[in-house]
């Protein structure tokens, strides 16, 4: 019985270290500056495993300053959406290649515009749109260039755009003790099974 309660938590301990593994996000430090130099935006995006734009923050110099507080999910995954005032095609997606961002985009709100939205997406080889709405209007409509770079780990203990605890490197060495002890427990069974047998015979 008791073998079976640290064969039971041992295992649960491996299969949480795992999924805590495969459910990593991607944070790339983004900086988007308009052809002009009129209008300046950069911050970090949180892409997860299936290149979907799940979290994203960011602050605004020149033309405006505003600073991002989220983006608009998309209902339909895989697909684009239109924005909830009618202004945007948008899917939050990030793909491979040159732009990083394709016709869709990525749709979200700042603190400063609650009645509109902003669309960040790509129109060529280095080439971006910067659009924001208001009342079924484009007040600021600018082209540029957007660079992306993988962002450095957060640290231990903190908690990434979602307020998910950032993985670090203990979740690691937490799976390799218990697939350690799991290994311990299944020669020791083995050991003491074939000394059982051998009795009997």
């Amino acid at each position: 019985m008791r073998r079976n309660l640290i064969l039971t938590t041992v295992s649960l301990a491996m299969a949480t270290m795992i999924s805590v593994s495969a459910a990593r996000a991607t944070v790339y430090d983004y900086s988007f500056l308009s052809f002009d130099n009129q209008l300046a935006l950069s911050g970090t995006m949180t892409v997860d495993d299936n290149n979907v734009i799940t979290g994203m923050t960011g602050s605004f110099a020149g033309l405006v300053t505003q600073t991002i507080d989220g983006i608009t999910p998309n209902p339909n995954l895989g697909g684009q959406a239109t924005s909830p005032d009618g202004m945007f095609y948008y899917d939050n997606v990030l793909v491979s290649g040159n732009p990083s961002l394709d016709t869709g985009g990525v749709l979200f709100t700042t603190a400063e515009n609650q009645a509109g939205y902003w669309n960040l997406w790509g129109t060529g080889a280095n080439s971006y749109d910067l659009y924001e709405s208001v009342s079924g209007n484009y007040p600021v409509e600018e082209s540029g260039l957007l660079t992306l770079s993988a962002a450095p780990p957060l640290a231990s203990g903190s908690l990434d755009e979602r307020g998910a605890p950032a993985p670090d490197a203990a979740h690691g060495g937490a799976a390799m003790f218990a697939l350690a002890a799991l290994l311990f427990y299944s020669r020791s069974r083995r050991a003491g099974l074939e000394a059982s047998t051998a009795r009997r015979a």
